[in-house]
């Protein structure tokens, strides 16, 4: 958002491990993701596309795993104001639970707003 002109960036410090909760929510339709804990937790067995894509912020760099059941899966990582991005189609069942997790480094940084995103979609049941 802007402030006098100025572009006004979101940034967060993730801890180690800290759960990445994303702060501008587009569509959240069931309230199936929460926004308070970071969790997606999935509606239905199905078959999802889940992607993330988070903007690092500044010199720091930033590392992150897609986390399926207490489970590392897909990383992604970005330095210097670039995007890392996961992408990874799932076999998933109702009620696991999705987030995105700092890798466990020193104190990172991640821009928000919409320059950090998390979407899951069922593609067929």
């Amino acid at each position: 958002m802007d402030y006098q002109g100025k572009r006004v960036l979101h940034t967060k410090v993730l801890g180690s491990y800290e759960v990445m909760k994303f702060d501008k929510i587009w569509l959240n339709n069931g309230d199936i993701y929460n926004p308070n804990t970071g969790v997606f937790t999935v509606p239905m067995n199905g078959l999802y596309l889940v992607s993330s894509s988070m903007m690092s912020y500044g010199v720091k760099q930033l590392h992150c795993h897609l986390v399926k059941n207490g489970q590392s899966n897909v990383g992604a990582f970005g330095k210097e104001y670039s995007q890392g991005t996961l992408n990874a189609v799932m076999d998933l069942q109702k009620d696991d639970k999705l987030f995105i997790k700092q890798d466990g480094g020193s104190d990172e940084m991640v821009t928000g707003a919409h320059w950090s995103m998390f979407s899951a979609y069922l593609i067929s049941e």
